[in-house]
């Protein structure tokens, strides 16, 4: 878990350096971070059944000069220390292995518990043309995009009272999201972390892949033409009424570190 741990370090320094890279060519950032996750994920895995063949090889290469070295009796009474501390050993590999699954199975839970909830508000809530996209309107949450296989764009009804440029950049915000599969990059980016719950490194990942999906996002609209004196305006005022959302949900709204 602590070699996991500062392998994670080194991807995320790694992604760090890279997202400056990128944005600096103006060249999407998210896929820094989720590469970061994925490998951060897959080098322990790989590192964890790749030397169990030759650690058997080794000792079994070593053993007739083990005993030949080292005395028999001395190695009787160092025998009985090591089953002890191996006892404990396995008394706290069992707590951390079941800490562990715990933790896996509390984040998937909570995606999932998330979803359903969300799906299960959304089938109250009317269904609307607003600047020729088909929307969601909620009560209050929103303008975000929700779903995994087929993502809606949903606003909040007090944005029908928003001046109509506001209304399109919105929608037009949220159908990026949709056209570069971002749910899909958050949930992979989820799931990373639920096979690793208790490595902050994962967490912060995944954080600076939510940035970096949102600010990808709004290089795009930029790119299609949207005044960024008016983009910018409606980022801050979203914000200033941001509720928080489930994680693999595409929120206009920003936190104010990220504003």
């Amino acid at each position: 878990m602590v070699w996991s741990a500062l392998v994670a370090v080194l991807f995320t320094a790694s992604a760090w350096l890279a997202e400056g890279a990128l944005r600096e060519r103006g060249w999407a950032t998210r896929w820094a971070w989720l590469t970061a996750l994925v490998a951060s994920v897959g080098a322990p895995v790989v590192a964890f059944f790749r030397p169990a063949a030759t650690a058997r090889a080794s000792s079994a290469a070593n053993g007739a000069e083990v005993w030949t070295l080292v005395d028999p009796a001395w190695l009787a009474e160092l025998s009985t220390s090591a089953v002890a501390a191996q006892a404990t050993s396995a008394s706290l590999d069992d707590v951390l292995r079941g800490a562990w699954i715990l933790g896996s199975i509390a984040v998937v839970g909570a995606v999932l518990i998330g979803l359903t909830v969300l799906r299960t508000r959304a089938m109250q809530w009317h269904r609307a043309r607003v600047q020729d996209e088909y929307v969601l309107l909620s009560p209050d949450f929103g303008p975000a995009l929700i779903g995994v296989v087929h993502p809606e764009i949903v606003l909040p009804r007090w944005a029908l009272r928003m001046p109509e440029e506001d209304q399109r950049l919105a929608c037009l915000h949220e159908a990026e999201h949709r056209a570069a599969r971002d749910t899909w990059i958050l949930l992979a980016g989820v799931f990373c972390v639920a096979t690793m719950p208790w490595n902050p490194m994962l967490w912060m990942q995944l954080r600076r892949l939510r940035a970096a999906v949102e600010v990808d996002c709004d290089g795009r609209v930029l790119r299609r033409g949207a005044s960024k004196r008016a983009y910018g305006a409606l980022l801050l005022e979203l914000g200033s009424a941001r509720r928080p959302g489930p994680l693999t949900a595409l929120a206009l709204a920003r936190s104010e570190s990220l504003l």
